[in-house]
């Protein structure tokens, strides 16, 4: 079995990187945990060993949407991976960690939304992944609003998509939303009442 080599697949990272609107670091980690990263411009001298999305990258599977707190930016991200396999064998995993702030900056910038209208979304376990208040993301809609906003929520998040109006901070919200089928993350789409 041959092991990983950053030095190969350093060129094609570093592009990939470039090309991403949304300032993501690639990074290119070892079975041990440690990884090189395109932002840090090599290796790095942290480990993800005790990450979330090791066991499963080390396991042969992929990661899709995991937050994190990244440890090259330390800023809110989400992590798409994939383990790279040789001989049967996880010999290296290759991620992006994309800024979560960056991430729905380029989003709302592409779509155009009524007045007083934004879009969201949130995890299974009503985890804010996207807003445009950073403060709101990676909270729990209970950590927003109150128990009962959460609640709410999660009465028709049992569904695929819909139309939901709740309350927040005193202001009624309509909204529509979409489970995604690849993460299982809802994307929503709230406008306030006038």
């Amino acid at each position: 079995m041959m092991p990983a080599k950053w030095d190969e697949v350093r060129p094609l990272l570093d592009r990939f990187s470039r090309d991403l609107p949304t300032n993501a670091t690639v990074w290119f980690m070892m079975p041990d945990g440690s990884y090189y990263a395109t932002a840090k411009g090599g290796f790095t001298d942290q480990n993800l060993k005790d990450c979330t999305c090791f066991p499963k990258l080390i396991g042969g599977k992929e990661v899709l949407g995991e937050l994190v707190i990244s440890r090259s930016t330390g800023q809110r991200s989400i992590v798409v991976a994939a383990p790279v396999v040789a001989d049967g064998k996880v010999v290296a995993a290759v991620g992006v960690s994309v800024d979560a702030v960056k991430l729905i900056e380029v989003v709302e910038s592409r779509m155009t939304l009524p007045e007083n209208a934004y879009i969201y979304a949130l995890d299974a376990k009503t985890k804010v992944t996207l807003h445009r208040y950073q403060a709101r993301t990676f909270k729990t809609v209970f950590e927003i609003g109150n128990e009962s906003l959460g609640d709410t929520f999660k009465k028709v998040m049992h569904r695929e998509q819909g139309v939901f109006n709740y309350s927040l901070e005193g202001k009624k919200m309509n909204s529509i939303f979409r489970k995604s089928p690849v993460h299982g993350w809802y994307f929503f789409i709230a406008q306030q009442c006038k």
